[in-house]
């Protein structure tokens, strides 16, 4: 069994077990990992913002609040090594996920990712770096019309984030 309490548990599962399905020669297999991928990290990026809120009191909060009361740089530099660790395998996930978007073989997989990222906003924060930017522009040049629609519609949601990248001067 593996343990999943916790984000950084889950999102290494997620790298570890879920993500090696993606590349699998059965395309209802490769779909359903991507999705499966993309909806524990949601899971993980939403508990981790209740948790930015105040809104659960987890001992991560626990930890950030002992240490602006105290004042002990340590217990805070442990939480946030802990929580930038976290957003780098959540990023990790996501890139593997957005790469799948655009290079998968089968329309249907591709269509699928697309889709729930243009469903999905949460994942804006990820999508609007530099190198994820340039896929997701790459997804509204598939060759299914739906593929491209889903991939405008995330487009054109980033671009009021950073517009700069996304319609140059």
């Amino acid at each position: 069994t593996y343990n999943c309490s916790g984000a950084a548990n889950t999102v290494g599962f997620v790298l570890n077990v879920v993500v090696p399905f993606i590349d699998n020669a059965n395309e209802s297999i490769r779909a359903a990992a991507a999705l499966s991928c993309m909806k524990l990290v949601l899971s993980v990026i939403t508990d981790n913002k209740k948790e930015a809120h105040g809104d659960t009191k987890s001992s991560a909060t626990f930890g950030r609040g002992l240490a602006k009361l105290e004042g002990k740089t340590s217990a805070a530099r442990v939480v946030n090594d802990a929580a930038s660790s976290n957003e780098k395998l959540i990023m990790q996930v996501v890139e593997r996920v957005l790469i799948t978007a655009i290079s998968d073989v089968s329309a249907n997989v591709r269509l699928q990712i697309v889709k729930e990222f243009s469903l999905q906003p949460i994942f804006d924060q990820y999508l609007i770096m530099d190198d994820n930017i340039n896929t997701v522009i790459l997804m509204t040049q598939d060759e299914r019309l739906k593929s491209r629609r889903y991939g405008y519609i995330t487009l054109g949601r980033l671009a009021h984030k950073i517009p700069n990248q996304i319609i140059p001067s």
